[in-house]
């Protein structure tokens, strides 16, 4: 958790650095289809980038629907080899915009395990920072992971 909490710090340090120096963050980052491992060609989904609302610095935003639109949920980084249940079988979000100065993976399904413990499985995708995704390739996210 500390480890999570100096990145998080460093991160924000950075993302105020580069809002200080005129970069643009929030609608004008680079928008890219969440990809298994295996898919390594980025789709070019630049009206999405543009159309990304704010999100808090250090956060994570997902919405209910593709293109930023539907229900939104604020959520704090995860911690490498962590999961975080985002949504429950019958529903799941479609488009996220990563704020936060850390790699996150969202992942198709969430289970508890035996000793009571959320673990994420299915198809997943890497999300960097400051990235908008307007539509998964896998459909819905249910869990939210640490990268």
């Amino acid at each position: 958790m500390k480890r999570l909490v100096r990145m998080i710090r460093a991160g924000l340090l950075v993302l105020s650095l580069l809002a200080g120096a005129g970069a643009v963050i929030g609608g004008g980052t680079t928008a890219q289809a969440i990809a298994s491992p295996a898919d390594s060609a980025p789709s070019t989904d630049a009206p999405a980038a543009a159309r990304a609302p704010s999100c808090p610095i250090g956060r994570v935003c997902v919405w209910s629907a593709n293109d930023f639109q539907g229900t939104r949920r604020v959520f704090s980084p995860v911690a490498p080899g962590d999961c975080l249940k985002i949504a429950d079988r019958d529903s799941g979000f479609s488009s996220v915009f990563n704020a936060s100065p850390v790699f996150i993976r969202l992942w198709q399904a969430t289970y508890q395990d035996a000793d009571d413990v959320t673990r994420c499985e299915g198809r997943q995708g890497v999300v960097r920072p400051l990235q908008a995704v307007g539509q998964f390739s896998f459909g819905s996210a249910r869990g939210l992971g640490g990268y």
